[in-house]
């Protein structure tokens, strides 16, 4: 298996703060305390590579829609573990990955408008969660409206109206 390294982009400081290789990248210890959560990224030599603290939970877990942590993300590759609520993955790519085959699963089983999508991704029923205002994010990408149908081929461009929407 080739040996590829990824770079690790801290928004905060705006730079490449170093280097992960994400077949031995795993998480060391997710913690908590008034300044938010951190998250702690290994080497694979039983020491810390990457330490994350702030910035958005999307970010810190390499996890751009937030999806929450649950069978379907243990599931997937690059899953490492969980922040208490959303899944955290080893690097930025399996997030994406697993994003994406989320998203691909909706709309098999006919979770298929930017309205359906939104509602099930990001329910009103949860604290801070606009359906209708994801759902116009989502359809102003795809120049499409809320409630027209969207192909499989067009899941990229909905995870990345996702990921801006979840601060990823």
């Amino acid at each position: 298996e080739p040996n590829y390294r990824y770079p690790i982009y801290n928004p905060k400081y705006n730079e490449i703060t170093g280097e992960v290789n994400p077949s031995s990248q795993s998480i060391v210890r997710v913690s908590g305390n008034k300044g938010g959560k951190v998250v702690e990224y290994g080497d694979g030599n039983g020491g810390v590579a990457e330490t994350r603290t702030g910035g958005t939970s999307a970010w810190r877990n390499n996890n751009p829609g937030n999806i929450e942590d649950g069978s379907f993300a243990k599931n997937m590759p690059g899953y490492t573990g969980s922040d208490g609520r959303f899944a955290i993955f080893a690097t930025p790519d399996a997030g994406r990955s697993a994003q994406m085959a989320l998203l691909q699963s909706y709309i098999h089983r006919g979770i298929d408008t930017p309205m359906e999508i939104a509602s099930r991704w990001a329910p009103g029923s949860e604290h801070g969660n606009t359906p209708a205002a994801y759902a116009q994010s989502i359809a102003h990408r795809l120049g499409i409206g809320v409630n027209d149908r969207v192909p499989v081929s067009a899941i990229p461009v909905i995870a990345d109206a996702q990921t801006i929407v979840e601060g990823g």
